[in-house]
């Protein structure tokens, strides 16, 4: 009687799950080979921006949307030419990087701690510069999953570290050394065209480095997302954005 009893509280407890919402926080952030574009359509529109550091200092920041600057795509990275990769988790997640306008009122002067896969950093993170929107890149579906980031001029200490990174315009795996860091991004509350997008992943946060040689790839590429849908001429990725952990240094506010 107890084992018939035990089967049916575990028959309830498996089918009570597969109702259970899941969450996106669940996916996994990938890495970004980000490559400059060569033309783009200005935006001019003015979006609410509102993520970890503005809540520590109490604000919402508007802020004007330029021109698109930077196309990312995930990539897979290797530690070296034949080492062990990190493959790519979501093909379909893109980033756009767009030139925002900095905000009226200067922001101070912050000490990040990042944890990632080439360790602790710490960081001097400055002005905000970049809104990073996930884009759909054609015939890919849109991405899922993928938060919006704010991205701030950051310094820290050069790296020197070899990797091979390879995307969806790399058949051959492009052996790379990083350098040093140059952005920190958080995730960020974007309200647009009484369009509110929420933050999904609160946890993930890229630091953005910059890597010799660029690369000497050039691609056009059909993008949309919810600013506009254009045609992209990029080339000569240089930038690599890594998934980082956000930690708090001791007696450091860096805005949770």
């Amino acid at each position: 009687m107890k084992l018939i009893r035990a089967i049916t509280v575990m028959t309830l407890l498996v089918g009570l799950s597969l109702f259970l919402p899941c969450r996106a926080s669940a996916q996994v952030l990938d890495h970004f080979k980000c490559y400059a574009v060569v033309q783009a359509a200005p935006v001019n529109e003015f979006v609410e921006l509102e993520d970890q550091f503005d809540k520590a200092d109490g604000i919402v920041e508007q802020a004007l949307v330029r021109v698109a600057v930077f196309f990312c795509n995930p990539t897979e990275k290797f530690t070296s030419a034949s080492g062990a990769p990190t493959p790519i988790q979501n093909p379909d997640g893109h980033l756009k990087m767009y030139v925002i306008t900095p905000p009226t009122t200067r922001q101070p002067v912050r000490t990040v701690l990042v944890k990632n896969q080439f360790g602790e950093q710490a960081l001097t993170v400055f002005q905000p510069i970049i809104l990073a929107v996930p884009t759909q890149k054609r015939p890919h579906p849109e991405p899922r999953g993928l938060d919006h980031f704010k991205c701030y001029t950051a310094r820290g200490q050069r790296l020197g570290v070899t990797v091979g990174l390879k995307d969806q315009f790399d058949k051959e795996v492009d052996v790379v050394t990083v350098l040093n860091p140059v952005g920190f991004c958080n995730p960020v509350q974007k309200a647009h065209d009484d369009v509110l997008t929420q933050i999904e992943n609160s946890r993930d946060h890229l630091t953005c480095y910059r890597f010799t040689p660029p690369s000497t790839k050039s691609n056009l590429v059909h993008v949309a997302n919810q600013f506009d849908t254009e045609k992209l001429f990029v080339a000569r990725a240089r930038y690599l954005c890594v998934p980082s952990e956000k930690l708090t240094p001791p007696g450091t506010d860096s805005g949770g």
